[in-house]
């Protein structure tokens, strides 16, 4: 789970998102994300679309436009309903998920 506790700034070439606080295991510390999207990341990540299909060869940073796609959407849009689908579960594990908690390790984001 996403926590609304930080700042997200969408830069013209990167993504930032700052979290303090509560949001954080260690309520003094603060955890810097900067991701530089390539310009099909940022068209995935900033689609308005009622729904995405974003398909590229192994490697080239689908599950993380995915990653960052979800929370640039949970913070513009509180309310609405997310879900992260892969083909099997085995590779919702081995990709989609690992490159989720890399990028927001489970403690520090939720």
């Amino acid at each position: 789970m996403l926590t609304s506790h930080g700042d997200l700034h969408w830069h013209p070439t990167e993504l930032r998102y700052l979290v303090r606080g509560a949001a954080l295991m260690a309520k003094s510390e603060t955890y810097n994300l900067v991701f530089n999207p390539n310009p099909v990341q940022k068209g995935f990540i900033e689609s308005t679309a009622r729904a995405d299909l974003f398909a590229s060869r192994m490697g080239e940073g689908k599950s993380t436009a995915l990653a960052w796609a979800a929370l640039y959407h949970i913070r513009h849009n509180p309310t609405a309903d997310w879900v992260l689908m892969r083909d099997t579960w085995a590779n919702m594990q081995t990709t989609t998920q690992k490159t989720f908690f890399e990028w927001f390790p489970p403690g520090i984001m939720g």
